[in-house]
């Protein structure tokens, strides 16, 4: 997932889903991880919800 984001794409929960074989519960923790520890960023809300790498400070 990281490796995607850092090329500039956008990921969304079913995205990941449909890539890796995973869960939506799965790739959720994944990204609460991700955004936890600085690396991924939301944007958008519901059914628009996608996620990009968050920007160095």
């Amino acid at each position: 997932m990281v490796a995607l984001l850092a090329t500039g794409e956008t990921l969304t929960s079913r995205r990941c889903e449909e890539e890796y074989g995973i869960t939506r519960d799965t790739a959720t923790r994944d990204f609460r991880l991700l955004m936890n520890v600085g690396l991924a960023v939301r944007k958008g809300r519901g059914r628009s919800t996608g996620y990009v790498l968050a920007e160095r400070r």
